[in-house]
């Protein structure tokens, strides 16, 4: 009985099977594209601005003076035009 992790990784098996994989996988991914590289990259991309986006919100909340406040804004936008410019690309299909 041959399993699947036993079969030569250039086989049909493993190319349709790693193929399903990455076809479920981007249909979580927000940008959509042929390539499954481009789409996961730009999934990191995304949410790692998003990340840095809460991270700078919690820390405008906390911070008392306003000139940090201000310094922090001017981040904190600039993500967010970043992240907007990736939402909004159009990327090859």
């Amino acid at each position: 009985m041959e399993f699947w992790y036993y079969t030569n990784v250039y086989s049909p098996k493993w190319n349709i099977k790693e193929e399903l994989y990455q076809n479920i996988l981007k249909s979580f991914f927000t940008i959509q594209t042929e390539d499954f590289e481009i789409s996961k990259e730009i999934e990191t991309k995304i949410n790692s601005l998003q990340k840095d986006i809460n991270t700078i919100q919690s820390k405008i909340k906390k911070e008392k003076q306003f000139k940090y406040k201000v310094e922090l804004n001017k981040q904190l936008i600039q993500l967010q035009k970043e992240l907007k410019r990736l939402k909004g690309q159009k990327w090859k299909n």
